[in-house]
């Protein structure tokens, strides 16, 4: 099952990347792909059964670690060269952030509910707002 979803998480980001380049469409990739991984993770919690469930969660895999590659491009995160470095490091210190903090959301609204459902639901809105951002960022 893990190399099912790593062989479609790898089959995306290259695919990402590439047309992204090519394109030089940044923030429609972040936020697109970031409603779709809000798609999977709501999904996955609905689904009747595992096969389906197991899919939704791929699909929210491939999707969120697509978003990396755009999301990085160092001309777009801090426009003046000196500052890039800095610009990725706090992107990475966020993220390293919501890493601790979001299993265990996951973790207390499972515990608090009794319901697995609620912990997805907050990881697609999470993903809803990253969409917002995304497009809501204009370039320097």
């Amino acid at each position: 099952m893990t190399a099912i979803s790593g062989t479609c998480t790898l089959a995306s980001l290259i695919a990402v990347g590439a047309h992204s380049d090519r394109t030089g469409e940044r923030r429609q990739y972040v936020a697109g792909l970031a409603l779709l991984a809000a798609v999977g993770w709501a999904l996955s919690a609905r689904a009747d059964f595992a096969v389906v469930s197991f899919l939704d969660l791929v699909l929210a895999q491939a999707a969120m670690q697509s978003m990396w590659g755009p999301l990085l491009d160092p001309a777009d995160v801090i426009p003046q060269r000196p500052r890039r470095g800095e610009g990725i490091s706090l992107i990475n210190a966020i993220g390293n952030l919501g890493a601790f903090v979001g299993p265990n959301i996951m973790g207390w609204l499972l515990q608090g509910t009794g319901d697995f459902a609620p912990g997805p639901d907050v990881m697609a809105f999470t993903l809803v707002l990253c969409a917002i951002l995304a497009l809501s960022v204009r370039r320097a």
